[in-house]
């Protein structure tokens, strides 16, 4: 894929069907010298935390363990898949999703 000098492969099946409802993680390969991000201005906004809620969360943490990312996503169980992810601002902490 690509858009203006940014070139990337992404794993998105070919169906467009995202695992686990759009939870589990799209992992990206930047085929640029530098990771984009590293252009972006420093507004002094992290992430804290990231949150996951899906009905089949042991399946989920499974898949997070084999691709050692267990620790970057923390899985609850909810009958509706959403996301949370809560961003410290200059303002104090925000949430967004839900």
């Amino acid at each position: 894929m690509s858009r203006g000098d940014l070139h990337w492969s992404i794993t998105i099946p070919a169906d467009g069907a995202m695992p686990f409802d759009g939870i589990a993680p799209t992992l990206i390969r930047w085929h640029t010298k530098d990771h984009p991000a590293g252009t972006l201005e420093d507004c002094g906004c992290r992430l804290a935390r990231l949150r996951g809620f899906h009905p089949d969360s042991v399946g989920l943490q499974k898949l997070l363990g084999a691709l050692h990312l267990e620790s970057a996503l923390s899985i609850q169980y909810h009958q509706h898949p959403h996301l949370i992810a809560e961003i410290e601002t200059p303002n104090g902490l925000r949430m967004i999703g839900g």
